[in-house]
């Protein structure tokens, strides 16, 4: 009977320890709406006669790479759109067109990424031949064609620090709105709302802390946040809006790093009893004088696609008088 006794309540120890309230932080790096942005942009809001060059995946990875110096076990997510903005969209690689800058996105290292609209311009088989690229996670939970999930997965739960993180992907309601509707034969969107609750409430109790991972604009962010619960984060895109400082609505906070690689979002959150104690949050511009030591394999990719681009299209076909 003493021998039994020790077993149940051994068992009860473990049991209790298994389910008791993680404590620790979470970095989570973020960006959206890159739009193949593969080279640096002017600065146009500066007010210089030479104005200095922002963005770009050299510069992108840069920072990135000093932000997890700091916070080795961040999170780094993306929020959709990562099609149609430079001639890198138009250029096969590796059977897809823009595979060029999933590459980049790879050598970077994303964790998760969900589908935007723009992820549709070039037709369903090209989307499906950019997904099979990543090397990160491609989620979005209530994107549908023929009634088959377009994404591998919904979400996915992360261990960073010893907590346990989930994100959810999810994409804007009206996309017949925003997409030719040549490129949406058989796609259908769930109701935001119902679908994310869904998958809140299936993995509220595996996880510490949970991200929904949008492409829907900051006012559809912000009504989300109002009518869903037992979510923590919304990380957004679509309305290219600099959130300069976190959004806090029903509880939720709300982020979002602007558009076009010229911004690099980072969220860092204190989770102690199933809740977010206290955050702190930023955006980095990604100054191109700043860089000191670019990655050699990521320069080396942005040089051969921009040659490759400046002889396809560069070349002198008239003179107007």
């Amino acid at each position: 009977m003493r021998r039994i006794l020790l077993i149940i309540g051994f068992c009860f120890l473990v049991a209790s320890c298994s389910t008791a309230p993680r404590e620790g932080s979470v970095t989570i790096l973020h960006t959206n709406d890159m739009h193949s942005q593969f080279v640096p942009l002017p600065a146009t809001w500066v007010k210089k006669d030479v104005q200095p060059r922002v963005g770009g995946m050299v510069a992108l990875e840069y920072f990135i790479r000093q932000a997890r110096t700091q916070f080795p076990d961040a999170l780094m997510l993306d929020a959709g759109d990562i099609c149609t903005g430079t001639l890198l969209s138009k250029i096969d690689h590796n059977g897809a067109l823009n595979g060029g800058f999933v590459e980049m996105m790879n050598i970077i290292d994303y964790d998760a990424y969900t589908i935007g609209n723009h992820e549709f311009d070039n037709g369903q088989d090209n989307l499906h031949a950019l997904l099979n690229l990543a090397e990160f996670d491609v989620l979005s939970a209530n994107l549908y064609a023929d009634g088959k999930q377009i994404a591998p997965k919904a979400y996915e739960i992360y261990k960073v620090n010893g907590l346990r993180v989930g994100v959810i992907g999810l994409i804007l309601s009206d996309l017949y709105q925003m997409t030719a509707k040549k490129n949406l034969g058989g796609v259908e969107v769930l109701d935001p709302v119902k679908t994310v609750q869904q998958v809140i409430d299936r993995i509220d109790a595996k996880t510490d802390l949970i991200i929904v991972l949008t492409h829907q604009g900051d006012d559809n962010d912000l009504e989300l946040a109002q009518l869903i619960k037992n979510a923590d984060i919304i990380v957004g895109g679509h309305s290219h809006t600099r959130i300069k400082k976190p959004r806090k609505e029903n509880s939720i906070l709300i982020v979002q790093a602007g558009s076009k690689t010229r911004d690099l979002g980072r969220l860092t959150v204190q989770v102690a009893g199933d809740t977010i104690s206290s955050y702190d949050g930023a955006l980095t511009t990604t100054w191109v004088d700043s860089v000191k030591e670019p990655n050699m394999a990521m320069q080396k990719l942005v040089n051969e696609f921009q040659q490759n681009i400046d002889s396809e299209y560069g070349q002198k076909i008239g003179t107007l008088k």
